[in-house]
């Protein structure tokens, strides 16, 4: 039998509890340049899957939470962790720079877990 997944009951909630930092995609249907930038978000979210609680967020559906979270423009990525905003960035950006940047703020523990599942499985370095 598969454990059952306890949801947050809130963005906040979600954003202060997770044992894994949050990476949120905020984005709007409307948007066209938040759909080019939706398969490098995607691709993040795929790699980092073992790393990173990746959300998105649409800002006409729930602004309050872009308002809490001082978006202003959007594509917007914020990557929280322990409930404090570590990294912001806006706009259609390459993969090569979103993944760097995440890498670099990451906490230690999670650098370390992912260099260590890629020693394991042979991937060698991570940079």
């Amino acid at each position: 039998m598969t454990p059952e997944r306890i949801l947050p009951k809130s963005f906040q909630e979600l954003i202060l509890t997770s044992e894994k930092p949050i990476l949120v995609d905020f984005y709007a249907e409307w948007c066209e340049p938040c759909r080019a930038f939706h398969p490098e978000v995607t691709q993040i979210a795929k790699e980092f899957a073992d790393t990173l609680i990746t959300v998105r967020i649409d800002t006409d559906r729930k602004p309050m939470i872009a308002e809490e979270c001082q978006v202003t423009s959007i594509p917007s990525l914020l990557l929280f962790w322990k409930g404090k905003t570590i990294l912001r960035m806006q706009g259609n950006l390459p993969y090569d720079k979103i993944r760097g940047q995440i890498e670099q703020h990451l906490p230690c523990s999670c650098r370390l877990e992912r260099a260590r599942k890629a020693a394991e499985s042979g991937a060698g370095s991570l940079a």
